[in-house]
């Protein structure tokens, strides 16, 4: 049986540290997604994950949100994994789930109405 360090989780492996990190990421994890969500729900579609699938859609309107809804994702994602880098890094506190959300890019359809 492997022995248990004080203040490690048995069940995981993880000190208290790091399972207060890994919770703490899956916080900033969730909210990002959510804000994604949110974004593409305001065209109707269902997530950010459904309006991407239309970026193939043979109907022009529908194919311009597709592909904006993969630009906006990947700007989105890229950005918030800067930002855990630097802050990983030591390079940047880390910053409160407000601060974050408003480090993102802002989000607007191809027809230029900001969401």
């Amino acid at each position: 049986m492997p022995r248990v360090e004080k203040g490690e989780n048995p069940a995981t492996g993880l000190g208290a540290l790091e399972t207060m990190m890994a919770r703490r990421q899956g916080e900033v994890t969730a909210a990002v997604q959510r804000r994604l969500d949110v974004f593409a729900q305001t065209r109707g579609y269902d997530s950010i994950f459904t309006a991407a699938t239309y970026a193939t859609s043979t109907d022009p309107d529908f194919r311009a949100e597709g592909e904006y809804a993969v630009q906006a994702r990947d700007m989105t994602w890229r950005m918030a994994y800067q930002i855990l880098g630097a802050v990983l890094a030591g390079a940047r506190p880390e910053p409160t789930l407000a601060e974050l959300m408003a480090e993102l890019p802002e989000l607007n359809w191809p027809d230029g109405a900001a969401t």
